[in-house]
């Protein structure tokens, strides 16, 4: 029998989900066991962060005579501990008092176990742009499952947090996703309605309504870049074709992603050589050359890098599609397959080895109904913030040689050009 910490349960909040694109979650062993309510935790966590920031950073803003500076980590301060109030933290004992422990609701997911089957990812094609390396030979958790998600509040719980949580699931089930590449439209979830108790996919008009509400809490957003992932007023929200798969949507947004990053190649295997003038850019989908970007300062400065061993003036810059996510790698045939890694290794966790930075933009899969058919559009929303923690730097390696030190990227034009060169802002 399982016995509840609170000795009566308030109010409670069902959210059920539906799986919109294969869902990579997994334990020691990186294959999938199914939805876990500590994932389902962490990743509700993440968006009430991201949607709390502002209020908290403008309360510090009209509250003191401090620089920027000192007011984020006034905001920071309380934000962590609002957290810790609403979710929970590890008890501890502070001034002879105890502090922490647990948060004003209980979490369940239910079902938690979904039975996973193979992943079906093409070599070049866009879902495997996407998925980068490894996810090929794992298993996910199938689309077009469901689950709920089920907060049991703390008797006396305000009504103010009951509401910031129902805000929370709402913008998770809009734009969030749970597992492994979760940024690149993997994992992507729908939040259902309920209608005489029967839920179902929102419809178009539901689905618009539920954009513009994103929208509007952008809009009113006073403050510029966070110290981390959230929404603030530099926001930008974006949308894409609508497709009547979610696979074709999810394959798509992947080939356009892959012709913006990448040069291209004459040759798949398997598959005839490119016509004069074009490239390959996924299997079976060529691009006029003068469509391609090729980021030739980008190649020009790496290959340097891994031809001296060394990140000398004037090659000591970071790559411009380094500002897309940590770690970014390169691989140069004509330099006998050398490859050049630029990581984040956080200064505090030397001895963890290499790190990571997430990407600032979220690509998601989101579901919806048009005159009863199901339909799906790739949303995608930049958050612009500090790349990197202050005074830290990107490590680049040349194979398992680390060769020095650079600053961080900074330009987020890069990937606002990519948005407005290809989809529509909302």
């Amino acid at each position: 029998m399982q016995i509840s910490p609170f000795k009566n349960v308030g109010e409670t909040i069902n959210a059920r989900f539906t799986l919109v694109t294969p869902m990579f979650l997994g334990g020691a062993d990186q294959q999938a066991e199914g939805i876990r309510t500590p994932s389902v935790k962490g990743a509700l966590r993440f968006w009430w962060r991201a949607l709390n920031w502002g209020r908290y950073r403008a309360e510090a803003e009209e509250a003191s005579n401090l620089s920027p500076a000192q007011r984020d980590i006034d905001a920071l301060r309380i934000l962590h501990s609002e957290e810790a109030r609403l979710f929970g933290s590890s008890a501890k004992e502070v001034d002879g008092g105890q502090t922490g422990g647990q948060g004003v609701f209980l979490l369940a997911v239910k079902p938690e176990s979904i039975h996973p089957i193979p992943a079906d990812i093409r070599p070049f094609t866009g879902k495997a742009y996407l998925a980068g390396m490894g996810l090929s030979k794992r298993q996910a958790l199938p689309a077009d499952k469901e689950f709920e998600i089920i907060l049991r509040f703390r008797p006396g719980t305000n009504s103010e947090d009951r509401e910031s949580m129902r805000h929370v699931l709402r913008l998770f089930g809009l734009i969030g996703g749970l597992g492994s590449r979760s940024r690149r439209g993997f994992g992507s979830l729908t939040h259902l309605v309920s209608t005489s108790g029967q839920w179902r996919l929102p419809t178009d008009d539901e689905f618009e309504q539920e954009k513009l509400w994103l929208k509007a809490a952008i809009d009113v957003a006073s403050l510029g870049s966070a110290p981390f992932s959230a929404i603030a007023n530099d926001v930008e929200w974006f949308q894409g074709n609508v497709y009547p798969s979610a696979d074709q949507a999810l394959e798509d947004m992947g080939a356009i992603f892959s012709q913006y990053r990448t040069s291209g190649t004459a040759t798949i295997p398997g598959s005839p050589t490119a016509p004069a003038g074009y490239r390959y850019i996924t299997r079976g989908r060529t691009a006029a050359t003068g469509t391609l970007n090729f980021y030739t300062s980008d190649h020009y400065h790496v290959h340097a890098i891994a031809s001296a061993y060394n990140v000398q003036s004037p090659h000591n810059i970071p790559p411009k599609r380094s500002i897309f996510g940590l770690p970014h790698p390169y691989h140069f045939s004509s330099l006998n397959g050398r490859n050049v890694t630029f990581d984040f290794v956080p200064s505090w966790g030397q001895e963890h080895g290499k790190g990571r930075r997430a990407s600032p933009l979220l690509m998601h899969i989101a579901a919806f109904t048009h005159n009863g058919q199901r339909k799906f559009q790739p949303l995608l929303l930049l958050m612009p913030a500090a790349f990197l923690p202050t005074n830290e730097q990107v490590q680049v390696s040349v194979g398992n040689t680390h060769v020095g030190a650079i600053s961080p990227p900074r330009n987020y034009r890069v990937i606002h050009d990519f948005l407005v060169s290809q989809f529509t802002a909302i």
